[in-house]
């Protein structure tokens, strides 16, 4: 039976349990994308690194499985990591994690494979390949990211001192390293993970998740006293915890020169239901990620253009009050909304995506100027009450009034992308097979400027 839950377009391996991306880097023509990934079963555990290759970011082929835990020496899982060029070589630098005193908390180690030049076969190198006398006081002790600048830069992230926090280390070899601070501190979260580092300029921006939707930082290092000075901080993607965007790991080696993003779209949201599943997670769509002078921005990248197999509605400059509200525009679970919009003040324009016929089961957007709030309502787009339907909500900061809005939609999963400035990831899980997308509400004097309906499919 066709599984109506299971992504088109998204990767993730045929079945089992998949979460985060590691390990992101692009060589000899390929993409190549690590995870998190259990080869046994669609729950979480025995924590592997499955591996897949890219010539284009959308096209996926499952490699073989790169890592697996080396039981007899007491590793039980292999957590989240990196991977690093040096000279011709590929390292994968990751948090090696067991039982009892090797136990996650406080008996994560740093260990390092070296790949064949296909990247194909990974052996150990370094159990540990950091020092474990380097944790200086940080528990949860996790997740390898490493740079390249005059030397080799590394993040670690974990707790220290009851706050969440990234760790800085640096090696002139990838084999002594060095403690040079605690980069950053959470004054709201006790963990962090997943930390990214990506350089613009003198500009560094800083990415982590904190259990709850991804977060950054830009700032400024001193190279002398490693500080890292906070100039501006925001939330790099709304998500409900670890149940959408989460987890993100960064191409630094894109041969066009730009920073590729990609995390893990969970499947918490359903793991209550009672039904057979036999996979678990998706990895997003890759974002580009850049900096302007206003703050940071976040696009789908330019390859997801080549999804576009069928347009299947557009419209041009139509007044809210000529919209037909409620009028079904297309039938689509697999596809793509371009918007561009006018919102006057004390307006609001809403878009209905995953309806059923009759109208009972549906999730939408809404942007709301009343209530100054973007609002994905995910309240009725299940059936099933097992199922988490929380809604999100985003304060809209500053005064707009023209809005650009990309909505991205697979079966069971959102990801809303507007204005450069405000990402949206969930998971919503339909029974209905209609997919009915329509123009819910628009009040006041605005105007569709446009709106394009594409399908999608690989």
């Amino acid at each position: 039976m066709e599984d109506k839950f299971y992504p088109g377009f998204h990767y993730r391996p045929q079945k089992n349990w998949i979460n985060d991306p590691n390990g992101l880097i692009y060589k000899d023509g390929w993409y190549h994308m690590f995870y998190q990934y259990n080869p046994g079963g669609d729950v979480w555990g025995d924590i592997h690194w499955g591996h897949a290759k890219s010539r284009d970011l959308i096209h996926w082929e499952e490699c073989t499985v790169a890592l697996t835990p080396s039981y007899a020496e007491g590793e039980l899982h292999c957590y989240s990591g990196c991977a690093v060029e040096k000279g011709d070589q590929i390292y994968l630098f990751y948090t090696s994690v067991g039982e009892k005193e090797r136990g996650p908390r406080h008996g994560a180690q740093q260990w390092c494979a070296v790949g064949d030049p296909n990247l194909e076969h990974w052996e150990k190198v370094g159990k540990p390949a950091v020092p474990n006398e380097l944790r200086c006081g940080i528990s949860m002790w996790r997740d390898p990211f490493i740079w390249k600048e005059e030397e080799y830069l590394m993040l670690l992230s974990g707790t220290w001192e009851n706050k969440g926090c990234v760790g800085l280390y640096r090696s002139p070899d990838l084999k002594k390293w060095s403690f040079c601070s605690i980069l950053y501190t959470s004054r709201e979260y006790e963990l962090l993970e997943c930390p990214n580092m990506l350089k613009f300029g003198e500009q560094y921006v800083l990415l982590y998740a904190p259990l709850e939707g991804t977060r950054y930082c830009i700032g400024g290092l001193n190279k002398t006293t490693w500080e890292f000075t906070v100039h501006s901080e925001g939330v790099f993607d709304y998500s409900v915890g670890k149940k959408g965007f989460y987890a993100p790991n960064t191409y630094l080696t894109d041969p066009k020169g730009r920073y590729i993003t990609i995390g893990c779209l969970f499947e918490w949201d359903r793991m209550s239901c009672t039904y057979h599943r036999g996979w678990a997670g998706m990895q997003s769509l890759p974002r580009e990620v850049f900096l302007k002078e206003d703050g940071l921005c976040i696009r789908l990248a330019e390859e997801c253009r080549m999804l576009r197999k069928k347009k299947l509605y557009s419209l041009e400059h139509m007044a809210f009050s000529y919209v037909e509200q409620g009028k079904v525009l297309a039938e689509c679970r697999q596809g793509e909304i371009c918007c561009k919009v006018k919102i006057p003040e004390n307006s609001c324009f809403t878009v209905r995506v995953f309806a059923s016929r009759e109208g009972m089961e549906y999730t939408e957007l809404k942007i709301d100027h009343i209530l100054q709030r973007i609002i994905l309502d995910r309240s009725r787009s299940a059936k099933d009450a097992n199922v988490e339907t929380q809604q999100i909500e985003v304060p809209i900061t500053g005064w707009l009034c023209e809005y650009r809005i990309d909505m991205i939609l697979d079966h069971s999963s959102v990801e809303v992308f507007i204005n450069e400035q405000y990402t949206i990831s969930a998971r919503v899980f339909p029974e209905n097979v209609f997919g009915g997308i329509s123009i819910s509400e628009c009040s006041g004097q605005g105007m569709v400027e446009e709106l394009v309906i594409y399908e999608f499919g690989l």
